[in-house]
C-alpha cells in the first residue's frame, strides 16, 4: 500500500512535458483530474496544458511539487501518457489511459515495475475546467428574426465583483439588461424590449465559443411566461475605439499611381468630432467625421476644375493605433462611385 500511495501522489504532483498534439481530442486547457485508489480514496489534481504548435505542454499542480511526464500519445479521442517514478531505488512505470472527449476524459491508471508486472491500477478522470467567459466590453450584435430581419445592436457589459450590468442600444433606443448570468463559457440576459406599443420580455442565451465571439439564440415570452417565438442570436466583441483627435499625416494614391499629401485634423467637442485638411491646396473643412469601433468615415466637398466632387474617405485602424489605411472614393453628380484609390495615413507626434 505505501507504494501504490506513493504512485497516486508522485503522479498527481507531476509536471507534464506533453509531447505529441492531439489529432482530434484538444487537450489545451486546464484539467480537474481524479485519481481513484483500490480502497476507494480519491485524489484530486489540476492539469493545465498548454500549446506550442503542434507540441502540448502544461503543469500537474498539487501540493506544490513538479515531476515530468515522459510520453503522451492521441488516437481520434483516446489518450494515454506514461510517467517514470523511482521509489526507494525501484523503478516505477505510472502509465494512464483514457477516452473521452475535449471536455471530459475517463479511463484507468497503472502501475508497473521494471519488468512491466503491474503492481496497482484504479479509474482515472479528468474535466475540463470551464473558465468564465469575458463578458465586459462592448459586443456588436445582430438578431435574426423569424422573417430573416436581422436586427443590429451594440451590448455593453460592466462588472462589479461577481455580479453584471449592462445596457442594449439599438433603433428602439437603451435598453437595460437585467438577471446577467455567466456560468462557465454560457451567458444569459433578460430584457423588456419594446415592439409595437407592447412590453416583451426577451431572453438572450448565448455561448462563448471563441474569445470574441457570443453565439446563441433570443426567446420571446407571451404575458403568462410561454415561450411565442425565437431566433438566432450572436454578437462579437467591439473592437476598441480609435483615438482620432489630432494631427495626421496622409497619402492619397491617385489612379495614375502619384500620391497626394496632406495633414488631416481632428478634433472633438461635446462628443461631436469635427476635422479639417491642409495642403498645398489650401483648408478644406470635412462635411462628416465618425468613428465606430477602430474605423473612420470622413466626407467632405473637393473643389475641382471649377467644380464640387464629392469624397468619401473610410480606413481602420487594425495592429497599430496609429495608423490607418483604406481607401478614398470620388462619387459623381448621381452618387456613383467614378474613382477610388488606397488612402492611409500615420498620426503625428503631439508638439
Amino acid at each position: 500500500m505505501i507504494i501504490r500511495a506513493f504512485l497516486v501522489t508522485a503522479l498527481l504532483s507531476a509536471s507534464t512535458a506533453l509531447v505529441s498534439a492531439a489529432d482530434k481530442l484538444d487537450l489545451v486547457g486546464s484539467w480537474d483530474t481524479k485519481t481513484k485508489m483500490e480502497n476507494g480514496d480519491i485524489t484530486e489534481a489540476k492539469i493545465v496544458i498548454t500549446a506550442d504548435g503542434d507540441k502540448l505542454s502544461g503543469v500537474v499542480h498539487r501540493n506544490g511539487e513538479e515531476t515530468k511526464l515522459k510520453s503522451i500519445s492521441t488516437e481520434g479521442t483516446k489518450v494515454s501518457f506514461a510517467l517514470d517514478l523511482n521509489y526507494q531505488d525501484t523503478d516505477i512505470d505510472y502509465s494512464v489511459k483514457a477516452e473521452g472527449s475535449d471536455r471530459s476524459l475517463t479511463g484507468t491508471w497503472v502501475a508497473s515495475d521494471s519488468s512491466g508486472t503491474e503492481l496497482a491500477t484504479g479509474d482515472w478522470t479528468g474535466s475540463k475546467a470551464e473558465t468564465p467567459a469575458s463578458l465586459v466590453g462592448r459586443w456588436n450584435s445582430v438578431a435574426t428574426t423569424n422573417e430573416g430581419d436581422e436586427l443590429p445592436s451594440v451590448a455593453t457589459f460592466s462588472a462589479n465583483g461577481d455580479s453584471f450590468s449592462g445596457d442594449l442600444k439599438g433603433k428602439s433606443g437603451t435598453i437595460k439588461l437585467t438577471d446577467i448570468e455567466v456560468k462557465g463559457m454560457k451567458v444569459q440576459f433578460d430584457m423588456v424590449f419594446p415592439y409595437e406599443g407592447q412590453d416583451i420580455d426577451i431572453r438572450i442565451k448565448a455561448e462563448q465559443k471563441e474569445a470574441d465571439v457570443l453565439d446563441g439564440k433570443w426567446i420571446a415570452f407571451d404575458s403568462d411566461g410561454s415561450e411565442a417565438a425565437s431566433g438566432l442570436w450572436r454578437a462579437k466583441r467591439a473592437a476598441d475605439q480609435l483615438a482620432l483627435v489630432g494631427e495626421w499625416a496622409t497619402v492619397a494614391t491617385t489612379d495614375d499611381g502619384s500620391e497626394m499629401e496632406s495633414v488631416f485634423h481632428f478634433s472633438k467637442t461635446d462628443d461631436k468630432l469635427s476635422g479639417h485638411s491642409e495642403s498645398d491646396n489650401g483648408k478644406l473643412e470635412f462635411e462628416v467625421v465618425k468613428v465606430s469601433d477602430n474605423k473612420m468615415t470622413v466626407e467632405m466637398e473637393l473643389p475641382y476644375d471649377g467644380n464640387t466632387l464629392d469624397v468619401r474617405i473610410t480606413a481602420e485602424s487594425k495592429d497599430d493605433a496609429d495608423k490607418l489605411a483604406g481607401k478614398w472614393v470620388v462619387f459623381d453628380d448621381a452618387g456613383q462611385e467614378a474613382a477610388t484609390g488606397d488612402w492611409k495615413a500615420d498620426r503625428k507626434a503631439s508638439k
